[in-house]
């Protein structure tokens, strides 16, 4: 594979196995599959949350409220951190260099779905509600560096010729199509919450521990950019 800077600062590389392109394809997948494998499992987060100690059967006694508040803090927590960096990455992400802005923002992506993985072994009862802030400050930095590592990948997209923009594109798509397939499994195994927690955020550290290192190989192609 041979890497060439036009005039115009575009890179044209020789990908005759469309492995550049495949990678792309990848990071854009890796992108925001781990994101949907945290809102689809929305059965543990029930049962982390769920009211202990209680008499009989748990599920007839309703939500409780930790576990109505949830869904609207993970949107806000969600939502807030994203939008906001990736207005900083397109006001300020030019100061920094391309390389290090996506390798850190990834890894620390990597180190918060590890912990996330980790808990889902750990017995939180006894601390529900520092669990759930806990869980709320993890999906805040986690799609701050996201926005930072989204705005940054585009931006690298934009180095290469268009298909490899379009690769992006078409990552996204799949991811969706991929996470609501996991979203039906998900509800095949609604008995398993923790298990099937487990295997998802198992899934999303592999999947982003594979992205970490292909970013690393697609630096390479033009010295770390």
């Amino acid at each position: 594979m041979i890497v060439l800077v036009s005039e115009n600062n575009k890179m044209e590389i020789h990908d005759k196995h469309n492995i550049v392109f495949l990678i792309f394809l990848y990071l854009s997948i890796g992108m925001l599959l781990p994101w949907n494998f945290f809102i689809n499992v929305s059965g543990y987060w029930n049962f982390k949350l769920r009211t202990v100690n209680v008499t009989g059967n748990s599920t007839d006694i309703g939500k409780n409220p930790l576990q109505l508040e949830f869904a609207a803090d993970l949107a806000i927590a969600a939502m807030v951190p994203v939008v906001t960096m990736l207005v900083f990455n397109g006001l300020i992400g030019h100061k920094f260099r391309m390389f290090p802005r996506l390798m850190v923002s990834l890894l620390c992506i990597i180190v918060l779905f590890t912990l996330t993985l980790v808990l889902t072994k750990v017995n939180t009862d006894s601390w529900q509600h520092e669990f759930m802030i806990f869980t709320l400050v993890c999906v805040g930095l986690i799609n701050a560096f996201n926005g930072v590592f989204q705005g940054g990948l585009f931006g690298l997209a934009g180095m290469f010729p268009s298909r490899y923009m379009d690769a992006l594109l078409t990552g996204q798509g799949i991811g969706g199509v991929f996470s609501a397939l996991i979203n039906i499994l998900m509800l095949s195994i609604a008995d398993k919450q923790v298990e099937a927690a487990f295997a998802c955020f198992l899934i999303a550290v592999s999947l982003l521990v594979g992205s970490a290192v292909l970013l690393a190989y697609l630096s390479t192609t033009r010295n770390g950019f």
